[in-house]
């Protein structure tokens, strides 16, 4: 079944919506590049249910300290910059990252379509997509939509590229990459668990455990500092 006209438009870019499927912050301009955090697909929590993210349209930090993925996201990012994840809060604030208006930071999706998990795919999705399946529209999206991402990867000239989830290793890589490209895979051991970090070297993408939370995410201080250590061993002029 081929993708609705409706769908089409919803997610090719516009005058009113450059970059579908994101979430907000600053995409950067090759003389002031910013870092970038890819999630798989927007999603939905029980947060979500008292507050939708579209009912703030600066997408504020207090906002998204409500989420799981955002709060990690702003650990990692602390200690990439330089600072202690201990004060996550205050250096998301004071840098009012991924904000509307703000500078430095942008945050996005490899999938343009919100879901509430990474497996569902309901009646309503089919009806609004025309895809019968979830995998008959991320294939679609492998040759459709990643086209789109790499273009604003090649207008905006990211520093850094954190794509997170890395069972879509693949997709991360053909998606700001054009095509998937051995990298470097490094181990590190957090809650009890070892886990994988991939870096792309000579480019600026790295892709690392999901950060919505569960054992095999990149969640406890532990991992996420030494991710940020890693990260920054990758790319030292960060």
């Amino acid at each position: 079944m081929p993708a609705s006209d409706a769908f089409i438009h919803s997610i090719t870019p516009s005058a009113t919506n450059l970059f579908p499927g994101c979430d907000g912050g600053d995409p950067g301009t090759p003389q002031e590049p910013a870092i970038w955090i890819f999630g798989l697909e927007p999603g939905h929590s029980l947060t979500d249910q008292a507050k939708s993210p579209q009912s703030d349209s600066e997408y504020s930090v207090e906002t998204q300290l409500k989420w799981p993925f955002n709060r990690n996201a702003f650990k990692l990012l602390a200690e990439i910059e330089g600072n202690s994840l201990k004060d996550y809060r205050g250096y998301a604030l004071q840098h009012k990252i991924f904000e509307k208006g703000a500078h430095g930071y942008f945050k996005g999706n490899l999938y343009p379509v919100a879901v509430r998990s990474i497996k569902e795919w309901t009646q309503a999705l089919v009806e609004k997509t025309g895809f019968q399946t979830k995998d008959e529209y991320q294939e679609w999206c492998r040759k459709n939509h990643f086209k789109h991402i790499r273009e604003w990867v090649s207008r905006h000239k990211p520093k850094l590229i954190i794509g997170c989830g890395t069972s879509f290793l693949n997709d991360f890589a053909c998606a700001f990459l054009g095509e998937y490209s051995q990298p470097e895979k490094i181990q590190i051991l957090g809650q009890g668990r070892v886990k994988n970090l991939y870096v792309f070297r000579g480019t600026p993408l790295v892709v690392v455990p999901h950060l919505s939370g569960g054992a095999g995410g990149l969640v406890g201080h532990e991992s996420i500092i030494r991710a940020a250590e890693i990260i920054l061993n990758a790319h030292p002029t960060i």
